[in-house]
C-alpha cells in the first residue's frame, strides 16, 4: 500500500537494495518480493537484478534497518521505528494495519526521507516438517516455546497451528536471550534441552 505507483516502485527497490544487506528474514522476504530471486542474487550475482548502492547501513535493533540509497534516507522496521522517526499513521494507512494484523500478518514500514512510502505485508509459511518435529520433540517430553519479534497475533495464529507450549512476542533480542537464560537457571539440564546455531 502506498501514495502511489511511483512512489511504490521506488520505495520497494530502495528496501530491496537496503534489505539486501541484511541477514533478517523479513528482509530476505523484501528482496526476493521485488527481484523474484533472493537465492539467485547472492549466490550467483545474477546481473540482470541491479539494485542501488547502499551507504550508511545500520541495524536498529528490535526495530528495522536504515540506510541511504541513492541520496535518499531509507528506513524499514516495525510501529516502533516510526515512532522513533515522528512519523503517524495516516487514517488510510491505519485502516489497512488493523485490517493486516487481524489477519495475522506482519506489517513492514518503508520511510523515505522520514515519511512513510509503502506498507508491507508478510505471512509466514509454516513447512510440514516443522508439524513433525514439533510432535517428536513434545512426545520426548520437551517444553517448546516460541520466542519472537512478531505481533501477538501473528505468533498467535503460528503457535496455534504448530501447537506449540507457549508463545512470547513482541520480543526484542536482548529479551529473548534474558528469557533463555533465565529458563536455563530455573530449570534442570534434563528437562529442558537449549540449542544454539
Amino acid at each position: 500500500m502506498s501514495a502511489n505507483k511511483d512512489e511504490e516502485n521506488d520505495a520497494m527497490r530502495w528496501a530491496a537494495a537496503l534489505g539486501s544487506k541484511s541477514s533478517h528474514p523479513l528482509a530476505a522476504a523484501i528482496v526476493t518480493e521485488f527481484t523474484g530471486k533472493y537465492t539467485a542474487y547472492f549466490v550467483n550475482d545474477v546481473e540482470e537484478i541491479q539494485l542501488p548502492d547502499v551507504n550508511n547501513f545500520r541495524t536498529m535493533e528490535g526495530r528495522g534497518i536504515c540506510g541511504v540509497v541513492e541520496y535518499h534516507f531509507v528506513d524499514i522496521g516495525n510501529l516502533e521505528m516510526l515512532e522513533n522517526l515522528g512519523v503517524k499513521l495516516t487514517p488510510e494507512f491505519e485502516t489497512e494495519y488493523d485490517r493486516l494484523c487481524a489477519e495475522s500478518k506482519t506489517v513492514v514500514f518503508v520511510c523515505v526521507d522520514e515519511k512513510l512510502a509503502i506498507m508491507i505485508s508478510l505471512a509466514d509459511v509454516i513447512r510440514e516438517e516443522s508439524h513433525v518435529a514439533v510432535r517428536w520433540l513434545q512426545d520426548m517430553g520437551v517444553h517448546l516455546a516460541m520466542l519472537t519479534g512478531d505481533s501477538k497475533e501473528m505468533a498467535a495464529a503460528v503457535q496455534k497451528q504448530l501447537k506449540l507450549n507457549s508463545c512470547i512476542s513482541e520480543m526484542k533480542p536482548d529479551d529473548k536471550l534474558k528469557w533463555i537464560t533465565n529458563m536455563k537457571e530455573e530449570h534442570t539440564p534434563r528437562k529442558h534441552r537449549c540449542c544454539r546455531r
